[in-house]
């Protein structure tokens, strides 16, 4: 199936990763209703019910944690 936004996004993907020489994270951030409700009660993902979006900012956190110390950010 076609769409405009996945072919655009491929787009800055590419650019970014073969123009820019910048990494692109593996982890990805699905549009959840979660994140809205948490900005608006004030809590995060991690407090809330949805196992998947609790996953993937697990995963996120990791990610950039790894990152941090592969460049002696954080010991």
């Amino acid at each position: 199936e076609y769409s405009e936004n996945k072919n655009v996004q491929q787009g800055i993907r590419t650019m970014l990763e073969n123009e820019l020489d910048i990494p692109i994270l593996k982890t990805t951030l699905k549009t959840r209703v979660v994140y809205a409700e948490t900005s608006i009660t004030g809590t995060g993902v991690y407090e809330s019910a949805d196992v998947k979006a609790k996953s993937e900012a697990v995963s996120l956190t990791n990610e950039v944690l790894a990152i941090a110390e592969q460049y002696q950010l954080v010991q």
